[in-house]
């Protein structure tokens, strides 16, 4: 784990183990072993204040994951949702006037869900759209996919009585062995392997009121989440600005700290030296996000050798076999050729 003053993304579990929790007992899960491997009580993990570093978020959802097996989980889990599952963030949504006023919410109040989560909102020709992603340019696994993108469908749709549904739905994930159950739960096009999650609605359809919303409690209840938000230790993330800035740039060649010094108005010599401090260099950082991405487009299927490297920011497929080599002992070839009607798990939650 990287060092907390460079790399602060934490992930606060009860947002989104609540469910999990739910659907192991639903299906009579025992969940003794789980606590055990992660070392933490059901009450500590359902505390609203307890947040965790990143790994220790991932190895919480790699164990359910490997628990419950099951390719929809992520759906299920959506299905089961409840707005009370994210504490605070989910009374106030409940209370917004409509789904245009929630979704501004959530990109004001998504550290209330952790540092990780990115939401960014646009309105164009009679659309909004709300876009989704994780700090650094991090994917997320399909079921997180899955379960963030589904629980808020899923919640806008209740909280309008049934009105309201996506005109489009992007998904930054493999597509999945049953297309047809997305397209029936998300009552909409669905699109598969996007560079980010994207909900679209109409305009008109954002406005459809929320049955009974209140007010002034929404008001009180802003003013506790501005007090909460201004209590978080401050997010430095001048690391995952740098992530996001490299694998903007890979498709382009192979960034340099000079060009990332240049984008972050600062001298490569402090960059180098915030990155020190952080435990990592620069080369180890482009390193690291060029696996993510040679691994992600590898395991979807999406882009022969000769692609994946110059995707990856390599100017030749022989550079390019060496890293691959040295990151899964193996050549892209023999990586591609390997169970090819199966998907490998993700490598990032």
């Amino acid at each position: 784990m990287l060092n907390s003053d460079i790399d602060s993304i934490l992930y606060t579990p009860a947002s989104r183990i609540r469910a999990f929790l739910r659907i192991a007992r639903e299906r009579g899960i025992d969940l003794d072993d789980f606590f055990a491997q992660v070392g933490q009580s059901e009450a500590q993990l359902l505390d609203p204040n307890l947040r965790v570093p990143r790994d220790q978020a991932v190895r919480f959802t790699k164990l359910f994951v490997k628990l419950i097996d099951d390719p929809e989980l992520g759906l299920h889990l959506a299905e089961r949702f409840e707005l009370g599952d994210v504490d605070l963030f989910g009374y106030l949504v409940r209370h917004c006037r409509d789904t245009l006023e929630a979704l501004e919410q959530l990109v004001r109040y998504s550290r209330l869900l952790g540092d990780s989560i990115e939401c960014r909102m646009e309105r164009r020709a009679g659309r909004v759209e709300i876009h989704i992603e994780l700090a650094g340019g991090r994917r997320m696994s399909a079921v997180v996919v899955d379960y963030f993108v589904g629980a808020l469908a899923f919640v806008t749709r209740a909280l309008t009585q049934n009105k309201i549904n996506p005109l489009q739905v992007h998904l930054a994930r493999p597509r999945p062995a049953r297309p047809e159950r997305y397209e029936n739960f998300f009552q909409a096009p669905v699109k598969y392997q996007t560079e980010e999650c994207c909900l679209v609605y109409s305009e008109r359809d954002a406005l459809i009121p929320f049955a009974n919303s209140d007010p002034r409690l929404r008001e009180i209840l802003e003013e506790r989440a501005d007090t909460l938000i201004s209590e978080l230790p401050p997010r430095t993330d001048l690391l995952d600005q740098i992530r996001s800035h490299i694998s903007s740039r890979l498709e382009l060649g192979e960034p340099t700290v000079r060009e990332a010094a240049r984008a972050f108005g600062m001298s490569e010599r402090t960059i180098r030296r915030r990155l020190c401090d952080a435990g990592i260099s620069f080369r180890q950082l482009l390193d690291e996000v060029r696996r993510e991405k040679a691994l992600r487009l590898a395991d979807e299927r999406v882009a022969n050798v000769t692609d994946l490297a110059l995707r990856s920011g390599f100017s030749n497929a022989t550079a390019f076999a060496r890293a691959f080599r040295r990151w899964t002992g193996m050549t892209p070839g023999q990586y591609l050729r390997r169970n090819p009607g199966k998907k490998a798990k993700p490598h990032s939650f």
